[in-house]
């Protein structure tokens, strides 16, 4: 390949690069972004994992069948379409709807005096911007750019000249006839006795410059052109990155890991509660809708009344405990945990009575990706409540992307049933799978198959158990759930002479927090027993069970037959020290078995 064509391309390449470069800081500075789509809402359009292009707009200049980027509570995006405009009390706003939608979103968007209106979406995008980091991808495309510019640009300055293929054939074969003209035409030497043949004149070429003077020259043309580009694209990088946040939100710019990068914090304690009534505790103050509560109980009384209370994250400083019972000095022992995002969550929560069927569906306030969602239960009962049976027992289930379900065997309008939703926002941060199984009379156990494998250290499960058994024996409700392997899910118990409906949602985590799980075994007269952990950070580890009984994450399975006292197949979860787990019941007349796990949300 000539030096010529070498160095077309050399440019080629350069032009393309900074055409790549400029394209992108320009359309940020100007205030154009990219954001990713985590949900359905907006499908055929933007489906889930797409990006949209969005660029700025005078809400004045809005139309209806626009594209909105919409902050919500100033934090949560949402991409939906403008169906009617309307000004109420002097404000201009925007009904909206997403594509996919049956129905228009709940509330007007008031329009502020700049909005984002998305331009153009492409498909499959987002997850890989997001994934990758925007601001890395953005950055990687810059430095490429100047990589690739200040390569070229030092290949030309230090290049020696190449003489062209044309002059180097000329000169080879000058050279051959010079050979053969030193030598007669038989090969042997010319006589030295021979008068010289009167040498012709022929002017010297002109010489091109030395190469230190090509080099000096190429440097004094490059060298203002490279700094100024430079400083142009370094600016415009600047600029795009680190300002503009008002208008945008700097959840545009979140990351795969956010949480990992801005934090997860947790704070723990235990309570007791004796009397019928709330038992609280106070914790540094959280952020609610970032925010959501784990915890177990155990107790030795055999009526729900006395074994089961009702958790909740009240306000941002307040946990809060329900019980409903007419007896005193009844202990119910508690250990929790607040979890708290500093991004990428989204927590929705409620509490109410039953409808009085089977199911309840509770409309979400804010739309959600229901395959990085999960639920959780908790229940109280009614306070002349003595059996453990089809009434207390119910599970939440995340029935779609605006949709909780409370299930159980009959929903009482006089108990009070509890649930939060936790929802992650971004897409691969996290992935939920559902899987489910009824296990009839005589079945003591099933494996259950995930659809997709997923890594144990990095998945919990949360097992939801229902039954419209007439509750007599604990041992016939109480279910232990064991993620076996990245594919498999046992669910066991002791005894099978009634039927019970299971569900586990089975979570998996991509932003940094890492789960150890395992299995304890109590036997009869044994209430505490342990497991031996990996070391982990005591400040952000939580503890449960894998199984949600009763109305909480403290279930396991127990051989109990006498009566249905729960407590037999309930235990709280404690760390005692960076490498042990301890599992502690109050009552131990039989023996007992329980899942575990332990997760580091990531720091």
């Amino acid at each position: 390949m000539s030096q010529r064509i070498r160095a077309g391309a050399s440019w080629g390449a350069i032009v393309l690069m900074c055409v790549v470069a400029i394209v992108v800081t320009a359309g940020l500075a100007v205030g154009y972004r990219p954001v990713a789509i985590t949900t359905g809402s907006m499908d055929p359009w933007a489906p889930t994992g797409a990006v949209v292009i969005a660029g700025p707009v005078a809400s004045e200049d809005i139309l209806v069948g626009d594209v909105l980027v919409m902050r919500i509570d100033g934090q949560i995006l949402v991409t939906h379409r403008v169906m009617e405009l309307q000004r109420q009390r002097g404000q201009l706003q925007a009904i909206t709807q997403g594509d996919a939608n049956a129905e228009i979103d709940p509330f007007p968007y008031v329009l502020g005096e700049e909005e984002l209106r998305g331009r153009w979406a492409v498909p499959g995008l987002g997850r890989l911007l997001v994934a990758l980091n925007y601001q890395v991808v953005l950055l990687l495309v810059v430095a490429g750019a100047l990589a690739t510019i200040a390569l070229a640009l030092m290949r030309w300055i230090w290049a020696e000249e190449e003489p062209d293929e044309k002059e180097t054939n000329e000169k080879e074969t000058d050279s051959d006839s010079s050979d053969s003209d030193s030598s007669d035409p038989d090969g042997s030497d010319v006589d030295e006795g021979s008068p010289p043949e009167k040498p012709s004149f022929t002017p010297e070429p002109k010489r091109a410059p030395s190469a230190p003077v090509a080099h000096r020259r190429r440097r004094a043309v490059a060298m203002p052109v490279a700094s100024a580009l430079v400083t142009l694209l370094m600016a415009d990088v600047s600029y795009a990155l680190y300002t503009s946040a008002e208008t945008v939100g700097a959840n545009i710019f979140s990351t795969l890991n956010c949480a990992a990068a801005d934090g997860i914090t947790m704070q723990s304690g235990t309570a007791v509660s004796n009397n019928s009534g709330v038992t609280t505790a106070t914790i540094t103050a959280v952020d609610p809708a970032k925010a959501f509560l784990m915890f177990s109980i155990r107790s030795n009384q055999n009526v729900p009344r006395d074994s089961m209370v009702r958790g909740e994250l009240t306000n941002g400083t307040t946990v809060s405990f329900y019980r409903n019972t007419i007896n005193t000095n009844r202990p119910i022992n508690i250990e929790w945990s607040v979890v708290e995002y500093a991004c990428g969550v989204t927590v929705q929560r409620g509490a109410q009575g039953g409808s009085g069927g089977t199911v309840q569906d509770i409309a979400l306030p804010i739309t959600i990706d229901s395959s990085q969602s999960f639920a959780i239960a908790s229940t109280v009962p009614g306070a002349t409540y003595t059996t453990y049976d089809r009434n207390e027992m119910v599970r939440a289930e995340v029935l779609n992307d605006t949709t909780v379900r409370l299930r159980s065997y009959f929903l009482e309008s006089f108990m009070t049933y509890g649930w939060q939703v936790i929802s992650f926002d971004e897409p691969g941060v996290a992935s939920v799978q559902k899987v489910s199984t009824f296990l009839g009379v005589g079945d003591t156990a099933a494996t259950l198959t995930l659809p997709t494998s997923v890594d144990t250290t990095k998945t919990f499960v949360i097992g939801g158990i229902i039954s419209n058994a007439p509750g007599t024996a604990i041992g016939e409700q109480a279910v232990r759930v064991a993620l076996t392997s990245g594919t498999t899910v046992e669910v066991t118990r002791s005894l099978g002479t009634q039927t019970v409906d299971v569900q586990v949602q089975v979570v998996t985590l991509n932003d940094g927090s890492v789960v150890q799980s395992g299995v304890v075994d109590l036997a009869t007269a044994q209430s505490t027993g342990t497991a031996a952990l990996a070391a982990v950070d005591l400040s952000i580890a939580t503890t449960m069970s894998t199984s949600n009984l009763p109305g909480s994450m403290s279930g396991g399975r127990s051989a109990y037959s006498v009566t249905d006292r729960v407590g037999e197949a309930s235990a709280t979860f404690v760390l005692t020290n960076a490498t042990t787990l301890t599992v502690q019941r109050n009552t131990a007349l039989a023996d007992a078995s329980f899942g575990w796990q332990v997760i580091e949300w990531a720091k």
